[in-house]
């Protein structure tokens, strides 16, 4: 269970701090671009944080659309690495654009 917290702790403060250091250096022009900008964001660090924080509870979801589908569960190990993964991917193309 403490290894649960610290890792949403640790998503939430990423997160933050990614949002401030980016308004930071990229000032918005206006505050409704900020808020576009904000919400945008949150929108996109959305499924990354859930798969995160609750990789474990979607791990047992296999699919109820008819047709060929998954009929076995992704191990929830797998799905908090991509949650992390598309949580550093911002970071990881600010770097190699901004070079």
């Amino acid at each position: 269970m403490t290894n649960l917290i610290t890792a949403r702790r640790v998503s939430v403060l990423y997160v933050i701090a990614y949002t401030s250091v980016m308004f930071f250096l990229f000032p918005p022009d206006s505050v409704a671009s900020g808020v576009g900008i904000l919400a945008r964001q949150s929108l996109y660090y959305f499924l990354p944080l859930m798969c995160i924080w609750y990789g474990d509870e979607i791990e047992e979801y296999v699919g109820i659309f008819p047709g060929p589908t998954e009929d076995r569960q992704t191990p929830g190990w797998i799905l908090k690495l991509g949650g992390w993964v598309l949580l550093f991917l911002p970071a990881i193309m600010t770097v190699f654009f901004l070079r």
